[in-house]
């Protein structure tokens, strides 16, 4: 980069990861990040809707129903987005892989998919079965997205990062589209030491 630009670094995009800039001063960190915010702003057509549903009776039976048959603490995730992702037809393909070593660590690799509520016990176990893994995030198609955990505290963090993968997706569609993390790095993540010690803090 030196050589063919005389200069230094200061703006790094880290694929999967996220951006880095590099600066001497506060002021300038600020204005290289807002030149980066400017330039994608101007490209965003469609931006993802958090705003809460307008009917969520049947979602909150539902995370009654899970909670009921798994034994797990279940929250319903509150966003009109999440409902669009969970459509009938498979609408939730972007989210079936994770975006960053967060989403990984957070809201689980990937979610368990579910035609019916009333199947998750059986789908539950033939999820674990089949990843050695427990699912974070419930999809229920024509229904809405759930997070699952231990405790409130873990559905939370699911849900905080869950809203962050629709927001990175619907982003997405206006450059390109979505890139997923490989099924190498996904591994690599989900086994490592250092980030199943961070899970734990």
């Amino acid at each position: 980069y030196r050589e063919k630009t005389g200069k230094e670094i200061q703006v790094v995009l880290l694929q999967n990861h996220g951006i880095f800039v590099a600066g001497d001063t506060v002021e300038e960190i600020d204005r290289l990040f807002a030149g980066v915010w400017n330039t994608l702003e101007k490209a965003v057509e469609r931006r993802p809707d958090l705003s809460p549903c307008e009917e969520t009776a049947k979602a909150v039976e539902t995370a009654r129903l899970l909670a009921e048959k798994t034994g797990k603490t279940m929250g319903f995730v509150d966003a009109r987005e999440g409902m669009r992702f969970t459509e009938e037809g498979g609408s939730w393909a972007p989210l079936e892989k994770p975006f960053t070593p967060d989403h990984i660590v957070y809201c689980g690799p990937f979610p368990l998919v579910l035609k019916r509520s009333e199947d998750v016990k059986e789908e539950l176990e033939a999820f674990t079965g089949r990843t050695g893994l427990v699912p974070k995030v419930v999809m229920v198609e024509g229904t809405g997205a759930f997070v699952m955990g231990e405790n409130k505290g873990d559905c939370g963090k699911a849900e905080m990062l869950l809203r962050d993968a629709m927001k990175v997706a619907v982003y997405a569609e206006n450059f390109g589209g979505p890139l997923s993390m490989t099924e190498d790095l996904t591994e690599f993540i989900i086994h490592w030491e250092a980030e199943s010690y961070r899970k734990k803090q």
